[in-house]
């Protein structure tokens, strides 16, 4: 729109977040147990705008910033903790804990203002300009350009209880060898239905400071109330040959009456299986651990691929969209269980710490990690599209799984302080990673880079702290590797550990009461 914008424009999320908890309690002592009871709650909302882009739609007179939307996270939790020791005839009197929690949330996403996401009718005109020339006569897809608000239709408001009890036992059976074993039940009140989860860990001292370790253990994650009820429609603008096409995408609830036409279900908790071993060591002051572990997931919850896309169920998709109320786009997705995973990796860790009588105190430290994540299994596609040749879960969302983010990094620390002078420098070398296409050729590889972090602080009392500092000292940004040939942007990627921001730098106040 060279009305707003002659030379282009780049928008700015702008984000306003409140964050605020309350918490209370009491403990004390009966019949030789020790309890703990308290209630918490919090709540997270967040105001979403954006600034500098435009609504096509709405033509020149579109305005250039906007209110997107709110979204709100409640977290209520109460809990009750008892604990005691008991005599068992062991090294150690077996430690004995039990408790009980409910936890109610609730998840909402409120309207933004209707220019974000309304559809203004504006048919761009055709005249001599290149502008005229290239896009005259079509009519500009609805909402706004690089970010979307959050119309009525995608609004939502979900909530949830969950109930859950748990034992946890511990003792020495030897002055050498530890061993603990604990188990937990959750009831949930809506789809993810009950789950038991339990671990095994033991410690054994194999020499003064040297030990082994290792643990078997279950977990599940239940889907977020987000997941669940997350819905927005996304405008976006690609390029086929010379020609930009603009496509309008649906996210879909998954419990909508559209996404269970696709074969979308309820989701399921994500179930996983972990072990770990490792050995420790301590002498004065240097400590070492090294530690290997093997995770497996399974259901986990995936985005499937846009459906309805020429290349992906086309019209016989887009069909199904209009059938159950979804009209005006060309594509949708939503969340499922897919597929499960194996994530294996090292981890080793050494501190040492150098105490000077002139110098001050160093705290230095070298962490390196290695893992490698392996798809075990992809769901077969639901019934309601076995007939359409469909992909659900593709080439390029199933390399982001598992070469998108590096697999190894080391981080070196030196936490140094000298009267009321303390200083915290890091460096960290993220290694390579892939960025991936739907075909080979598409595929982006960015190196490893060194990250490094500066805090440098001085206390003017025991409560009043000065600091400034650095995140990325030295404005690193990924390696500038070509575009994404859809639409020409991504030439730093999206995928960066250490993100695309560069450099932030910054002086503060610290009070503690």
């Amino acid at each position: 729109m060279p009305q707003l914008y002659p030379t282009g424009f780049q928008a700015y999320r702008r984000i306003k977040e409140t964050d605020f908890q309350l918490t209370g309690g009491a403990k004390g002592e009966l019949a030789g147990w020790t309890w703990d009871l308290s209630s918490s709650f919090g709540r997270d909302r967040v105001w979403l705008g954006v600034e500098n882009t435009l609504n096509p739609s709405i033509g020149p007179t579109s305005p250039k910033s906007f209110y997107m939307g709110t979204q709100i996270q409640d977290l209520w939790v109460n809990n009750l903790d008892l604990t005691r020791d008991v005599s068992i005839g062991l090294a150690k009197p077996l430690s004995i804990s039990i408790g009980a929690e409910h936890r109610w949330e609730r998840f909402q996403s409120r309207a933004g203002e209707p220019d974000s996401y309304r559809n203004g009718g504006y048919q761009i005109p055709v005249d001599t300009t290149p502008f005229g020339q290239l896009y005259g006569g079509r009519y500009p897809s609805p909402g706004l350009v690089s970010f979307t608000g959050t119309s009525p239709a995608d609004a939502a408001s979900l909530s949830r209880n969950n109930l859950a009890g748990y034992v946890d036992l511990s003792t020495n059976v030897t002055e050498a060898w530890f061993v603990g074993v604990a188990g937990r039940f959750e009831h949930y009140d809506d789809s993810a239905g009950n789950t038991v989860s339990g671990k095994i860990s033991t410690r054994y001292e194999l020499a003064s400071g040297l030990a082994i370790r290792g643990g078997v253990n279950t977990g599940f994650r239940a889907p977020s109330l987000a997941q669940t009820g997350f819905s927005t429609t996304q405008n976006t603008t690609t390029v086929i040959g010379n020609t930009p096409v603009s496509t309008i995408a649906k996210f879909l609830p998954v419990n909508s009456a559209a996404a269970i036409a696709l074969g979308a279900q309820s989701l399921k908790p994500e179930k996983s299986l972990n072990y770990t071993a490792g050995v420790t060591y301590e002498a004065g002051a240097l400590r070492l651990t090294l530690d290997a572990y093997q995770i497996r997931v399974d259901d986990r919850i995936v985005k499937t691929e846009f459906l309805g896309t020429a290349a992906n169920g086309g019209t016989a998709i887009r069909d199904i969209l209009i059938a159950n109320g979804v009209t005006g786009v060309d594509s949708a997705q939503f969340f499922t269980n897919a597929i499960d995973t194996r994530t294996r990796g090292i981890d080793a860790v050494a501190e040492y710490t150098l105490r000077t009588s002139s110098l001050g105190a160093f705290r230095l430290s070298a962490a390196y990690s290695y893992n490698k994540t392996k798809i075990l299994n992809i769901a077969d596609n639901p019934a309601a599209l076995s007939s359409l040749n469909v992909v659900l879960f593709g080439r390029q969302a199933q390399r982001d799984l598992v070469v998108a983010l590096p697999r190894t990094k080391l981080v070196l620390t030196n936490d140094w302080s000298l009267g009321r002078v303390h200083a915290l420098a890091r460096a960290t070398r993220f290694g390579r990673y892939i960025e991936s296409s739907n075909v080979a050729t598409g595929d982006r590889t960015f190196g490893g880079k060194w990250v490094a972090d500066l805090d440098i602080g001085y206390d003017l009392t025991d409560r009043v702290t000065l600091a400034v500092g650095a995140n990325n000292l030295f404005d690193t940004y990924p390696d500038r590797n070509g575009l994404i040939a859809a639409d020409g942007s991504g030439a730093y990627g999206g995928f960066a550990p250490f993100g695309l921001s560069g450099g932030s730098y910054y002086a503060r106040v610290g009070v503690s009461l």
